[in-house]
C-alpha cells in the first residue's frame, strides 16, 4: 500500500490486505519444513532453512512489503501473517494432538456418563474407530468436546488443557506435544515479528484448546489465536460472574471459513 496521498479507497485497501494475507498464508503452509524438534533458541535470520527457492521466496516477500520504495509496500500497522497450526507449526502425525486429547477425555467422560456410549461419536471413540472420527472432521471434534466439557468455565477448561499438555507425550518422539514443533517455522514467526508483522494462528482446531500454550511455544498471544469455537454463555451466580462453555458449536474455522474468520 502506497503512501502518502492520494490514499487508496477502502475497497482497494481491503482487497490488497486480503490478498497479502492469503498469499503469505499459502506461502507459509506450502513451504513449511518437516523437521520435528524440541523448542530451542530461535534464529530470526532463518538459519535452519536450506538455501533454496523456498527460503528466498519468504525473504523476497518480506523485502518487498517492508521496502517503502516497493509497489508492494505495506505499512507496519497493516502487516499481518496467518499460520495454520496442525502440520504447519507442529506435528500432526500419527494423529492431531487435539484429537488425541478429545479421545482421551471422551473415554473418561463415557465411563461416568454411560448414557452417551451409544451416541455415534462416543461409540466411535470407545470402539477406537478413528476413521469415523476423521470423517466427522472439525465439527465432530467440537461436538465431542462440547458434550464432554459443557458447563465448565473457560478458565477451568484452560486448566484441563494445560494439565493434559504437561502430562501427555507424543507416541513416537516421547516428548510433550508442545515440543514437537517445526523449528524452522518458529524461525519464520520470529523473522516476521522482527519485521513488524503481527502473527496469528488460524486453525480448524479449537481456539480454547490452543490459547493456553501458544504464547509460550510460538510467541503468539491468545488474542491472536483464531479457531473453532463452542458457544459461550455469561452466568452470574450469587455475584460470581463467569463465562461458561455450552454444548453448542459457535463456529467451525476450517476450509473456506478460515478467510471469514480472519475477516471477523
Amino acid at each position: 500500500m502506497k503512501a502518502p496521498a492520494p490514499l487508496p479507497s477502502s475497497k482497494t485497501r481491503s482487497k490488497k490486505r486480503a490478498s497479502t494475507i492469503v498469499a503469505l498464508s499459502i506461502l507459509l503452509s506450502v513451504f513449511a519444513s518437516s523437521v520435528a524438534d524440541a523448542k530451542e533458541k530461535t534464529d530470526t535470520n532463518l538459519g535452519l532453512w536450506n538455501d533454496s527457492a523456498r527460503k528466498n521466496a519468504i525473504v523476497d516477500f518480506v523485502k518487498a512489503v517492508t521496502d517503502e520504495k516497493s509497489p508492494d509496500y505495506v505499512k507496519p500497522s497493516e502487516r499481518i501473517a496467518v499460520f495454520d497450526n496442525d502440520g504447519t507449526l507442529w506435528c500432526e502425525q500419527p494423529n492431531y494432538p487435539q484429537v488425541v486429547f478429545i479421545v482421551d477425555k471422551a473415554k473418561a467422560y463415557a465411563q461416568t456418563h454411560p448414557e452417551v456410549k451409544d451416541k455415534p461419536l462416543f461409540k466411535a471413540v470407545l470402539d477406537g474407530d478413528l476413521a469415523a472420527l476423521g470423517k466427522a472432521g472439525a465439527r465432530g471434534s467440537q461436538e465431542l468436546i462440547g458434550s464432554t466439557y459443557h458447563g465448565l468455565t473457560v478458565d477451568q477448561y484452560s486448566d484441563v488443557v494445560t494439565k493434559w499438555m504437561e502430562s501427555e507425550k507424543h507416541p513416537r518422539f516421547h516428548q510433550p506435544y508442545t515440543s514437537c514443533v517445526y523449528q524452522p517455522m518458529i524461525e519464520v514467526i520470529a523473522y516476521l515479528q522482527k519485521h513488524d508483522f503481527k502473527n496469528y494462528i488460524v486453525s480448524g482446531g479449537g481456539a480454547e484448546f490452543m490459547r493456553p500454550w501458544t504464547e509460550e511455544v510460538y510467541d503468539i498471544p491468545p488474542e491472536r489465536v483464531i479457531g473453532s469455537m463452542i458457544k459461550l454463555q455469561f452466568k452470574d451466580d450469587d455475584g460470581q460472574p463467569e463465562i461458561v462453555r455450552t454444548m453448542d458449536i459457535d463456529f467451525i474455522c476450517d476450509s473456506s471459513q478460515k478467510p471469514v474468520a480472519i475477516e471477523k
